[in-house]
C-alpha cells in the first residue's frame, strides 16, 4: 500500500512495520504537513559543509527554526518580572539530574499573570500543531553568566517530539551535532527575545547544547553571552508503538 494512503487510515503499527520506521519520525510527518514556518536563514552556520548533503541541510532547517523578535522589549520585562520572583529565592547549582547544566537555577510554572499566558499561549500555537499534547507546566531554565549546557538528546520519556524555547537577557550559541556523525554541526544563534523551534530530526538525531562564554563564536565573530533565562515549551512523550 502506498505510504500516504497508510497515513490517512491512521493504522500507526501497520505504517511502522511496512516502512521500518519509528513511532516519533511518523508524527513528525504530520507536524511538517501543517508547519509553514520560516526560518530566519542568518541564524544557520554550518561546519564543514563537505559533511552536509543537501537533502540533510534541508532537513535541518525544516525541523530547527528561529523566528527573531517573537516577542517585544516590554513582553520580555513582563515575563521576567514574573519569574524573578520565584528565581531570586533559589541559588545556582553546578548538579543537575542528568549532568547536562552548569550554573543554573530553574522551575516549573503552570499558571501565569494575564498579559504572560497570551505570550505562552503564542508560543504554543505558533510551534505545536492544533492537535498537539503539550505540557502544562512550562520549564523555565535560569543560565548564569558562567553557566553553559552540556551536549545532550532531551530524554525520551519526559519530551516529546518539539521543544520551543523563548529567549530573554541575551543572545547565545546554540550548537547541534549528529549523534552518528560528529563532524557533521550547525550553530544556530539564538537571539534575546526570539523563539526556537526543535523537532523531529533536530531533536532525536542531534545533541544539543548552549556553549561557554568564552567559546560563544558564531561564524567566527564574538557573541557576548551574559545570564540568559529560556521560557521552554514542550508537548508530552508520545505513545510508545512498538514495531
Amino acid at each position: 500500500m502506498h505510504f500516504f494512503r497508510l497515513v490517512a487510515t491512521r493504522n500507526h503499527a501497520n505504517i511502522c512495520a511496512v516502512f521500518r520506521i519509528s513511532w516519533p519520525y511518523l508524527k513528525l510527518i504530520n507536524i511538517r504537513k501543517n508547519c509553514t514556518l520560516k526560518s530566519s536563514a542568518s541564524n544557520f552556520y554550518f561546519h564543514d559543509l563537505l559533511q552536509w548533503t543537501d537533502e540533510y541541510q534541508s532537513n535541518i532547517r525544516d525541523n530547527l527554526l528561529f523566528l527573531p523578535n517573537f516577542i517585544n522589549e516590554h513582553e520580555e520585562q513582563l515575563l521576567i518580572d514574573e519569574v524573578q520572583r520565584r528565581l531570586k529565592t533559589m541559588r545556582y547549582e553546578n548538579a543537575h539530574w542528568d549532568d547536562a547544566i552548569v550554573n543554573y537555577r530553574e522551575i516549573e510554572k503552570s499558571t501565569w499573570e494575564n498579559e504572560n499566558a497570551k505570550i505562552i499561549e503564542k508560543i504554543r500555537r505558533t510551534a505545536f500543531t492544533a492537535d498537539a499534547d503539550h505540557q502544562e507546566r512550562v520549564h523555565v531554565l535560569d543560565l548564569e553568566k558562567t553557566g553553559w549546557i552540556k551536549p545532550h538528546v532531551d530524554s525520551i520519556r519526559y519530551c516529546g517530539d518539539v521543544v520551543a524555547g523563548l529567549c530573554l537577557l541575551s543572545d547565545a550559541v546554540m550548537r547541534f551535532r549528529n549523534v552518528k556523525n560528529s563532524n557533521q554541526i550547525v550553530d544556530l544563534l539564538v537571539e534575546r527575545r526570539g523563539l526556537y523551534i526543535m523537532r523531529g530530526f533536530a531533536r532525536y538525531e542531534f545533541t544539543h547544547e548552549i556553549l561557554k562564554s568564552d567559546e560563544s563564536l558564531f561564524a567566527g565573530r564574538s557573541v557576548l553571552r551574559d545570564r540568559r533565562i529560556s521560557i521552554i515549551c514542550r508537548t508530552y512523550p508520545s505513545l510508545a508503538v512498538k514495531c
